[in-house]
């Protein structure tokens, strides 16, 4: 608990991390409405993986140097994702997932695993 309230809160106040909801989408930027609206939020990811919110999206926002930050948003889990499986999921439905046994589901495709040595 002690833990939580120090990541949450800094002296005098300062919140590190908030909520809000998407509002809008730039080519590199998002709006997002956390109380107020706050525009041109950048977005920081993995290195590789490039994604922009859906407007309603919940995003979570972090300061950073002062300016906020979109960390990523809220999301529900694929049905069936097991501990250590990737899913890659767009809004339209399209959907790859790296699964633990070494296949991947392409949406109703099942890629069988490569036979790899040294891996």
């Amino acid at each position: 608990m002690w833990l939580s309230q120090q990541l949450n809160a800094a002296p005098g106040g300062t919140v590190f991390a908030r909520r809000g909801d998407v509002t809008g989408c730039q080519s590199s930027a998002i709006t997002v409405r956390s109380g107020e609206e706050r525009r041109g939020i950048p977005l920081a990811g993995p290195y590789g993986v490039t994604a922009l919110p859906v407007q309603g999206a919940a995003a979570v926002l972090l300061e950073l140097e002062g300016q906020a930050v979109c960390a990523g948003v809220e999301q529900a889990v694929p049905p069936g994702l097991e501990p250590g499986e990737i899913a890659l999921c767009s809004s339209g439905g399209a959907r790859i997932i790296l699964k633990n046994d070494g296949t991947i589901h392409l949406n109703a495709t099942v890629i069988p695993a490569a036979e790899q040595e040294g891996i």
